[in-house]
């Protein structure tokens, strides 16, 4: 079975949404704190997951205000999620592992 672009944006926003609802008491605590859910990217294709949910409304809808942080690299964004200064981090596989490493 083929899946296409449109299929892993779906997926991408399921699991968005799925890391969101599954911590309601993060999402929660965040916006209670801040007002803000904070989402670093570094605008790799596999990382539109929040821009389509923000133009589509989709955070809006659930009551989660969503602030996109982009990056540059992805080892500066993984500093910052590492950091506490992101509650979410999308990338591809290949950055989080070379700043493991």
């Amino acid at each position: 079975m083929k899946i296409t672009t449109r299929r892993w944006m779906a997926i991408g926003i399921a699991a968005l949404i799925s890391v969101i609802g599954a911590g309601p008491a993060l999402a929660a605590g965040k916006q209670a704190a801040t007002g803000v859910i904070k989402v670093g990217t570094n605008k790799a294709l596999g990382t539109v997951t929040p821009y389509v949910g923000r133009v589509q409304g989709i955070f809006a809808k659930r009551g989660v205000t969503v602030e996109i942080v982009d990056f540059s690299d992805g080892s500066t964004l993984m500093e910052a999620f590492a950091s506490g200064q992101l509650d979410i981090a999308f990338l591809g596989i290949a950055p989080s592992a070379s700043w493991q490493s």
